[in-house]
């Protein structure tokens, strides 16, 4: 039903404990994520609420969200989801329900939290002036029901940034600003419908806000340049992505981060065994249209309203 932490690091060994029910040894796991897992036997064998184990993954595993299941002779357990994630996670103290007892967190780092409901949790980070600082709530795409409101206060309380859902996330936000001095924000993060019992992860860093990688696809077994969109993108650097020749899904993750930054952000890319097609600017009608050859994948990109890509094919 839940593990805790939330969330495991590549190139580290990770000790995850997964609560449930009926979980009787002799056990199993399986994750979609590449790497080792080795499960720790329990000191009460008649203890079936819950199992250790020991997560190792490569330290190229990019971040993003994976798939873990347990099963035994009685069956299997649904997949849960979870995160690899190249920041240092920290514990909700649970005593952080207004901004004056704010939970102090260091930078970067990600707080597995749980809402309790009508009670808001705060967070205090400090910052340098020109210091980036990215915020972003991790719930939906855990499976999570929580529907994260999230704010960024200043010291005396008063708001100054805020933000619900995120038109590339859905139910999950995100927000960031550059501090102009140095001083400290209180970060507040809650349910929009004030359900408790709900888990999230808040990742505080450097990283960028992207939403997709462009292209959006890749060719199993290509290497190609992949630039990135998202609602904080300036700055960063096209990123050259090997793209492995067989994988467990239609989807890869993708992480990238500024040239000097210390914290990654996630975005997902699809997956085919087609040539990728790109749209050749201006292909706005049908005269200039972006001739293609078929079967393919085409990558195109609206960038104003009312925007339209015309591609041309040879049809047998």
């Amino acid at each position: 039903s839940r593990m805790t932490p939330n969330a495991i690091s590549p190139g580290k060994t990770v000790e995850v404990t997964l609560f449930g029910g009926k979980l009787d040894w002799p056990l199993q796991v399986w994750s979609s994520l590449p790497g080792k897992i080795e499960l720790v036997a329990p000191k009460d064998p008649k203890q079936n609420d819950r199992v250790q184990c020991k997560i190792t993954l490569d330290a190229a595993v990019p971040i993003g969200v994976g798939g873990i299941a347990v099963g035994n002779k009685a069956g299997a357990s649904d997949v849960l989801l979870i995160m690899v994630d190249d920041m240092t996670t920290v514990a909700d103290n649970g005593k952080n329900h207004s901004w004056q007892e704010a939970q102090a967190v260091n930078l970067p780092s990600a707080i597995d939290g749980v809402c309790e409901g009508k009670e808001f949790d705060y967070y205090k980070v400090a910052v340098k002036k020109g210091q980036r600082l990215s915020v972003e709530v991790v719930a939906a795409r855990l499976n999570s029901k929580m529907d994260p409101v999230l704010r960024i206060l200043d010291t005396s309380g008063q708001e100054a940034m805020a933000v619900d859902d995120d038109p590339g996330l859905g139910a999950d936000c995100r927000l960031g600003l550059t501090a102009s001095e140095d001083t400290e924000y209180l970060i507040e993060v809650g349910d929009n419908k004030y359900l408790a019992g709900n888990r999230y992860r808040l990742r505080l860093g450097d990283f960028p806000l992207v939403t997709t990688p462009y292209p959006l696809g890749g060719r199993l077994g290509s290497t190609a340049e992949y630039k990135f969109a998202g609602f904080v993108t300036e700055g960063l650097q096209p990123l050259l992505v090997k793209i492995p020749s067989s994988v467990n899904s239609d989807r890869l993750p993708v992480a990238v981060k500024y040239p000097d930054g210390k914290s990654s952000a996630m975005a997902v890319m699809a997956l085919s065994d087609l040539p990728e097609e790109t749209e050749i600017e201006p292909n706005d009608d049908r005269p200039q249209a972006t001739k293609v050859t078929i079967p393919c994948a085409l990558n195109g990109y609206l960038q104003k309203q009312e925007d339209q890509d015309y591609f041309q094919f040879a049809a047998g």
